[in-house]
């Protein structure tokens, strides 16, 4: 499935999100997937990605109705369009709830993320539109950093899966604009991997 294929899939299922949620346009596109470096080289093309940012995680816990979930990510992250690509390996007990698709004539597309102020606030107005929570966490890259999340599934009008995100920076809502993941990787906090060089392995 081409580039324009999966962006103009994304754009529907945010169409179909109710009105009056107030959510910014969507941010990251999310894709899992079983080979992170065949995946990478694959969408790297279809999307013109050569590098690709992998996030060294310092913890993580992700829960599903008060219950920890054995789930560890292994993440690429790149953009395109000015919109974030993030490439997700799951592993753990509990990967079937990340399971890729199976079929070849199948969507890649996982779900659709938003990078969002105030997670609560925003997922308090998905649960009264009637949108169905998920499994949410908090990734960390350092003690100071990190990602707050929480997933939705739309019931109606096509369905599919909405991601919130809460990144912040010294307690500073940042978003993940480019810039900072570039700057993340100077820092060591995250992996540089350029397909021209083939370091992505």
């Amino acid at each position: 499935m081409d580039a324009a294929t999966i962006l103009d899939q994304a754009q529907r299922q945010h169409a179909a999100l109710p009105a009056g949620l107030g959510l910014p346009s969507f941010g990251q596109i999310g894709i899992v997937v079983d080979d992170l470096q065949a995946a990478a080289a694959g969408f790297g093309a279809d999307f013109g990605i050569a590098t690709w940012y992998r996030p060294r995680f310092a913890a993580s816990r992700i829960e599903l109705n008060g219950q920890l979930l054995d789930l560890t990510f292994d993440i690429l992250l790149g953009y395109a369009h000015a919109v974030q690509f993030e490439l997700l390996r799951v592993d753990g007990t509990d990967r079937e709830l990340f399971d890729p698709p199976t079929r070849a004539d199948q969507s890649p597309l996982h779900h659709v993320g938003y990078f969002v102020s105030d997670g609560s606030t925003y997922a308090r107005a998905l649960e009264t539109s009637s949108l169905t929570p998920g499994h949410a966490g908090v990734l960390k890259l350092a003690r100071n950093i990190k990602t707050r999340f929480s997933y939705w599934r739309i019931n109606d009008r096509g369905g599919g899966i909405v991601e919130l995100i809460d990144h912040r920076v010294v307690g500073l809502r940042t978003g993940m604009p480019e810039w900072l993941i570039k700057f993340g990787a100077v820092t060591g906090r995250l992996e540089r991997r350029c397909l021209a060089d083939e370091v992505v392995g």
